[in-house]
């Protein structure tokens, strides 16, 4: 009988720990969300509601309403208040992922508090779930659970770190735990943006490790070594392994996601060196690559092709360049001397090396350009295909064509030469190419996302020398000044920040200026007769100003309001558009209209601006928008932008070089980015761990330092290559002048209207993603084949 009592107590003991640990504290309780929600297809008035409500979204998951969604919101919290203080066993974070840019939280911080001040870690649900996140690409819905903790408290906060630029959710659930749990410790409270902040750096650095871990086994165990051989490698990767927790312990300060991070990763990244020794390579390998391409850190290199002579061809007074790899299987790092020989002049060639820098989505890329000095060697550690970028500059250089070799002096680990042929066109490239660059700069207002005092000077110089003429400034740049009911001025806008602007860019070809007007000036309504007196003022007032500084308004861009898509937007600016065009003509009305529709769009908003800049990347996706665009291609100033991000897993070619392309076909005049300082709210380019939301730079930007970039290189190469057809354009006109070389103007005729066709309607050329696969090379070759009638038709 007492067999058989102890026996009910026991089934009933589990039975209440498992009632305890399936019951939701969380469901139906209040929470909170920051930031708010504003992903439109899901946001609703009941997001407040939804996360405990016990309603799970079936299907698509962010285009229902029953989902919370955010855009680009750096880190989401959730603080579900629980009404009192409670045993904690548990929580769960139902979300999805897998397709349209979404993909899984890298982080779910779990902490807990009594009073909704004083908050204790938890832990990082992403950690704490054995099952992780769903084995598949593809899109998928998961629940992150974890009912292994002892806590306890009233106040439950949720704060995750997507590694994308979408955060969704539609349930959270928080687990009863037993009685006991109320006497568990619970550490030291931390500030929650402190506990978030740390754990983000350190989970990525650990998600680097573990991910370059698995690539290494990976390595090893396919590869076509004899079975001791990988039983001995994947022991030492193993030992690695074991230490690898140590070895994430890095300092976020100072830090650069740089290839390899300390010794740890080095010798990880040096078993790979061991399996190509054990696979026969003995020496320093040497392959020929297109600079534009994605490379791989994990690809095996080429073994098979045959080097080939690495030509550029160019014009006197211009910048072109190329790139070789070279793989290290040695066992210690090679430190590569550079050298030139044959009739190559010394001053023709400068070299980088491009640095393997990690992506929030942990995609590391080779697109940071270092400049290697004069006698800096090329350093390429074991295991590691290192990217030369080898760049001809023609300035002051004669015309010819040169011969020689690269020599690669790695001393005792041996000698590569690479044939390397300079064809110098008898041409000169203009100090001022036709097409104008700009991206969003903000220069005027420093601080301002990634660019500082520390660093502006050395940002607008790495920019002037890549061709952008027209810098950006925000509003306060262009103040309003105050004016009485009548609508005169009574107070002189403050030029302060304006004249410093037009200072720091004295060559600049257009200012433009982002307004950002509302259906007011200074709370005079558009619907008042002084509202037209005051607009008129204060734009005549900016007129006699922009004189006196020496500039013509006709040099002044004016955006009012930035990507205009609804009829409020369109009938503001087109209130202020018509005073200012009535007072003071000479001003350029700038606009970026985001219609998917353009056709709802005001007429009259879209012929009363003097410039159009459609969105590329909407302009090659969508058909009705791009037909109406072309349709305004010769009739209204056409101007192109892209906004995408993150900039570092964007193609150089299709989305930077290839917009210039575009520009050709339907006749704009500029090439423009958003954005040429945007960090992503991160201190430096080289720490994207540290990033709250989307970079969009296109180069490396430090705190107190420029690096270039394959993707402003490519911005830089596409000016020149519009211009190349721009010459030809001038010179079949020239042609056609002295009745001459009627062949010659036939075939270049015919180019200029093909020749972008055949780069912008080759296989993938409008896949904007890096990891595209196409042939990069297209442009390249059309743009030799412009040159070559230019030297015809001189």
């Amino acid at each position: 009988m007492k067999k058989l009592s102890w026996l009910m107590a026991l089934v009933m003991l589990c039975s209440l720990s498992l009632v305890a640990q399936e019951t939701n504290l969380a469901l139906g309780k209040k929470f909170t969300l920051s930031p708010k929600p504003n992903y439109k297809l899901c946001k609703d008035a009941d997001d407040n509601k939804q996360l405990t409500d016990g309603q799970y979204v079936k299907g698509s998951f962010w285009t229902q309403k029953g989902t919370v969604g955010w855009s680009r919101p750096g880190t989401v919290e959730v603080t579900v208040d629980l009404g009192k203080v409670y045993p904690i066993s548990g929580f769960s974070w139902n979300c999805a992922a897998g397709r349209a840019g979404v993909e899984w939280p890298n982080l779910i911080m779990l902490m807990v508090s009594d009073d909704g001040k004083n908050y204790y870690p938890v832990g990082d649900l992403v950690e704490l779930d054995v099952a992780k996140k769903p084995a598949t690409d593809e899109y998928a819905i998961f629940k992150y659970t974890t009912k292994a903790v002892k806590t306890y408290g009233r106040y439950v906060k949720f704060m995750t770190v997507s590694a994308g630029p979408y955060s969704f959710v539609d349930e959270v659930e928080v687990f009863l735990g037993q009685d006991r749990y109320k006497v568990a410790s619970r550490g030291i409270a931390i500030p929650p943006k402190t506990y978030v902040n740390s754990r983000i750096f350190s989970s990525y650095i650990k998600k680097r490790f573990n991910q370059d871990l698995t690539s290494v086994k990976t390595t090893v165990k396919n590869s076509s070594i004899n079975e001791q051989a990988k039983k001995t490698l994947m022991t030492k990767a193993n030992s690695l392994g074991a230490k690898l927790n140590q070895a994430s312990k890095i300092k976020a300060a100072g830090f650069r996601a740089v290839f390899p991070y300390n010794s740890w990763h080095e010798q990880l990244i040096a078993i790979r060196a061991d399996v190509w020794r054990q696979q026969g390579m003995k020496q320093l390998l040497v392959n020929n690559a297109e600079r534009w391409d994605m490379l791989k850190f994990w690809d095996e290199p080429d073994r098979k092709t045959a080097l080939k002579p690495v030509t550029i061809t160019l014009m006197r007074n211009e910048t072109r360049s190329a790139v070789i790899n070279i793989s290290n299987p040695l066992p210690d790092t090679a430190k590569i001397s550079l050298s030139v020989s044959g009739n190559i002049p010394a001053k023709l060639l400068s070299f980088s090396q491009v640095e393997w820098v990690d992506t929030r989505k942990g995609i590391p890329v080779a697109a940071a350009l270092v400049p290697l000095k004069k006698s800096q060697p090329l350093t390429v550690i074991p295991g590691m295909t290192r990217q030369l970028w080898i760049q001809a500059d023609s300035k002051n250089i004669a015309a010819g064509n040169y011969h020689g070799n690269l020599i690669l002096d790695a001393g005792a680990a041996g000698k590569t030469s690479v044939p390397l042929v300079i064809k110098l066109a008898p041409l000169t490239f203009p100090k001022r190419p036709q097409l104008h660059v700009g991206g969003c700069d903000y220069t005027d207002n420093v601080p301002s996302r990634g660019i500082n005092k520390g660093n502006i000077k050395q940002v607008i110089k790495h920019l002037q020398e890549r061709y952008v003429d027209v810098p950006w400034a925000t509003p306060a740049t262009m103040p309003l000044g105050s004016f009485d009911k009548t609508g005169k001025m009574t107070v002189k806008p403050n030029t302060e920040r304006f004249d410093k602007w037009l200072k720091l860019w004295p060559d600049a070809r257009i200012y433009a200026v982002f307004l950002n007007v509302k259906d007011n000036i200074r709370g005079i309504k558009m619907s008042s007769p002084v509202f037209k007196v005051a607009v008129a003022n204060w734009i005549k007032w900016w007129q006699q100003h922009c004189l006196k500084q020496g500039i013509k308004p006709s040099q002044v861009a004016l955006l009012l309001v930035d990507e205009p898509h609804s009829k409020v937007q369109d009938d503001i600016i087109l209130a202020w558009a018509k005073v200012i065009k009535a007072t003071a003509p000479g001003f350029i009305i700038w606009e970026d209209p985001t219609w998917k529709t353009p056709a709802k769009h005001s007429v009259a908003m879209l012929d009363i601006s003097d410039v159009l800049c459609p969105n590329r990347p909407l302009y090659l996706k969508n058909k009705v928008y791009r037909d109406f665009y072309n349709k305004r291609a010769g009739k209204q100033t056409l101007w192109l932008y892209s906004c995408s991000g993150p900039s570092r897993l964007l193609d150089p070619y299709s989305y930077f070089l290839l917009q210039s392309w575009e520009c050709l076909r339907i006749g704009a005049k500029s090439t423009h980015f958003w954005s040429f300082g945007d960090t992503g709210g991160g201190k430096s380019s080289w720490n994207p761990y540290l990033q709250k939301g989307v970079s969009y730079v296109p180069y490396y930007l430090g705190e107190t330092s420029v690096t270039p970039a394959k993707y402003m290189e490519a911005v830089a190469e596409s000016v020149r290559d519009y211009e190349y057809f721009m010459m030809l354009k001038a010179a079949v006109v020239k042609a056609k002048q002295r009745g001459e070389k009627q062949a010659e103007v036939a075939t270049a005729e015919a180019l200029l209207k093909s020749g972008p066709a055949r780069v912008l309607n080759a296989k993938q050329a409008s896949v904007l993603e890096w990891s595209s696969p196409k042939d990069r090379t297209i442009a390249d070759k059309v743009r030799i084949e412009a040159l070559e009638l230019l030297i015809k038709l001189r």
